[in-house]
């Protein structure tokens, strides 16, 4: 029926089998693409009526390197030892991109070594924020240049010694990502030194394509955290938590447009700090052997309902970056059963 079209199928099973197929709903157009361009219809005939066949779709079974991968970027780039030849597949594909997210994706599991279920869990939290890896040099370098105020003076000792990740405890991801958000509306679209380029898509885009603009952004940055109360140079937990039910911690990630593997986004809260509500939400890692092995959490509740015990009962595990074991036998199930209910029966 291809009624559900708004997530991609991965496939995995015990023999070593691995498959992503792109699946989508595109137009069968009776014409060439037009890509953002409206297209003349001048009769029927230059309507479309159906979709593309499901054949037609980008599918990957067992490319080399033993990985797929897809983080909500167009199909071009499920596996870097083999691109897609789009004149193979549909056409009228979205046009090609591959953002931070995707390119730290790639980053993390490219390559001959070999990932266990706990490896996989491990990265699968990594704190790092990629667009300050590939821009924040060009940042310092504008300010060293200008002749900085004592704010930019303030925001240099604070970004100059900060890890570049949007790790909990650490300080100067929160100024970064209010200059981040302030260069971007003041450049209209984000603004590059080097533009992504599919050649190289997993090095581009790098650094700051207007570095005057940059330090404007920068001064109102200083200028929209002091309004808020919170000091640029804040722990990003401080900041960035998980609020629900009775669970107000700190967490590690980010928005994906910040290059964060672990995409979360934030609602304001008063006084500053923002909380979790969307992003990474149910998470789930697996190993097929003779018996699976399994990891997952659910980070905003299995109910919403706040006076259930299951509203908030995984919301801390999530901000600790912990995951729980996947129950799998059926006595494990019984061990682990609280309650059971049967229809009809006394």
């Amino acid at each position: 029926m291809r009624a559900h079209a708004s997530s991609n199928f991965t496939y995995a099973d015990d023999q070593g089998n691995i498959a992503l197929y792109y699946n989508a709903r595109l137009p069968h157009l009776p014409h060439e693409s037009t890509g953002d361009t409206a297209a003349i219809a001048l009769s029927r005939s230059d309507m479309w009526t159906e979709i593309v066949p499901w054949e037609s779709l980008p599918l990957y079974v067992n490319p080399p390197g033993g990985y797929v991968q897809q983080a909500n970027d167009t199909p071009d780039f499920i596996n870097l030892n083999v691109t897609l030849d789009r004149d193979t597949v549909a056409q009228n594909l979205p046009k090609e991109r591959l953002r931070f997210r995707s390119q730290l994706s790639f980053d993390l599991i490219h390559g001959d070594f070999q990932l266990s279920l706990e490896d996989v869990v491990e990265l699968k939290h990594s704190p790092r924020m990629l667009a300050a890896e590939r821009m924040l040099d060009d940042l310092l370098a504008a300010i060293d240049a200008s002749e900085p105020s004592p704010a930019l003076q303030s925001a240099r000792r604070i970004l100059g010694s900060w890890d570049r990740t949007a790790s909990a405890t650490s300080r100067g991801g929160v100024l970064f990502k209010a200059w981040f958000n302030a260069y971007m509306q003041i450049t209209d679209t984000m603004r590059y030194r080097v533009e992504w380029d599919r050649r190289t898509p997993v090095s581009t885009p790098v650094g700051v394509g207007k570095p005057g603009r940059a330090l404007t952004a920068l001064r109102l940055a200083m200028e929209d955290l002091e309004a808020e109360g919170v000091a640029p140079d804040s722990r990003w937990g401080e900041v960035h938590r998980v609020v629900q039910g009775d669970v107000d911690e700190p967490l590690s990630g980010c928005e994906g447009a910040l290059g964060c593997f672990r995409t979360l986004s934030f609602t304001p809260l008063p006084g500053g700090r923002r909380a979790v509500n969307r992003g990474d939400g149910w998470v789930f890692a697996v190993e097929f052997g003779e018996k699976p092995r399994g990891y997952s959490i659910l980070a905003y509740g299995q109910s919403r309902l706040e006076d259930s015990p299951y509203h908030d009962d995984q919301a801390a595990m999530f901000a600790r970056d912990e995951m729980k074991r996947i129950l799998w036998s059926e006595a494990e199930i019984v061990a682990a059963t609280i309650r059971r209910y049967r229809p009809g029966a006394r």
